[in-house]
């Protein structure tokens, strides 16, 4: 009786696919942050589906968002392997785990299989998801370089955020009211997460040249235009929660996950200097991101 690996080429292909699986395994945890971006396209198939989404649908779906967001960060850490180790940052490129050509491979296979999951939905989901990807790409292609440019860097994060959130209405094919709004939220908060990334990261966008928020208009602007988008939010949300269909438990929590965010982010006003606390202010903000949007859904929900 043959067993498993007596076959050269049978071998060679699980060494390959151990390979693989292992890289793939490494970005998922230094990547851990990106669960974001599959739960705000998972609220939006549920509020789009009135609570009761399709399984293989939604799984399909919110798989594809996150591994086309996983291969986006991929190409990222290629393009931006030199400042990374400027960084110090401990991500499987700039450590040498990962060779370049490795990861370009893996980008491939997932941006691939992403596109491939989506299509098996609709259409239109497979063109939001393609969109989704090649705003990845042009973000950090070296002949584009968008991360570099002000304001570019930050408003194309924060579109990808926002298709990651209103793909559940395209893949449900209910583009409701408040699913729009939900995805509004997701790129408002990237002007929250994006400018504190920059703050995190600035003396190595500042030795790339990078115009960045911190780097054009200062740190204490940057810290006002963050500071302002909670407040923002909860104004929005007291305005026209009627307009768009949420009830007034989900303005309640609204106003209050960002005024906890308000709370958070305040001390960055004499601590921006300290790279720790800013990097704990950044996952606190995100964290209640989730809660965010959880607040839109029990705000459409709960009648």
């Amino acid at each position: 009786m043959r067993s498993i690996g007596d076959n050269p080429s049978e071998f060679s292909v699980q060494n390959t696919f151990s390979k693989y699986l292992f890289m793939f395994l490494s970005f998922v945890k230094i990547r851990s942050q990106l669960y974001i971006f599959p739960w705000a396209t998972l609220i939006s198939i549920i509020i789009a589906s009135n609570g009761v989404p399709d399984a293989w649908m939604a799984g399909s779906v919110v798989s594809a968002i996150y591994f086309s967001v996983l291969a986006t960060y991929i190409y990222n850490d290629v393009t931006d392997l030199g400042i990374d180790r400027i960084n110090a940052s401990k991500r499987p490129l700039a450590t040498g785990l990962v060779s370049k050509r490795s990861a370009m491979i893996l980008f491939t296979v997932l941006t691939s299989l992403a596109i491939a999951l989506s299509a098996l939905v609709n259409f239109q989901t497979a063109l939001v998801t393609a969109i989704f990807a090649a705003l990845g790409i042009i973000y950090s292609h070296p002949k584009t370089h968008c991360k570099d440019k002000f304001p570019l860097k930050t408003l194309i994060t924060a579109s990808g955020a926002a298709l990651a959130s209103i793909i559940g209405g395209f893949a449900v094919e209910n583009l409701s009211a408040p699913v729009i709004f939900a995805s509004i939220l997701f790129f408002l908060y990237f002007f929250i997460l994006g400018p504190l990334g920059d703050i995190d990261d600035i003396k190595g966008d500042k030795s790339a040249r990078r115009r960045t928020f911190p780097l054009v208009i200062g740190i204490k602007s940057t810290l006002a235009l963050i500071l302002s988008i909670p407040l923002a939010i909860m104004l929005s949300s007291i305005f026209i929660y009627e307009i768009i269909g949420i009830n007034l438990l989900g303005v309640l929590l609204i106003i209050t996950v960002c005024s906890i965010s308000f709370s958070f982010l305040y001390p960055l006003i004499k601590r921006y200097n300290d790279r720790n606390f800013v990097q704990a202010t950044r996952h606190k903000v995100r964290f209640m991101h989730v809660w965010l949007q959880l607040a839109v859904l029990l705000g459409v929900l709960i009648v």
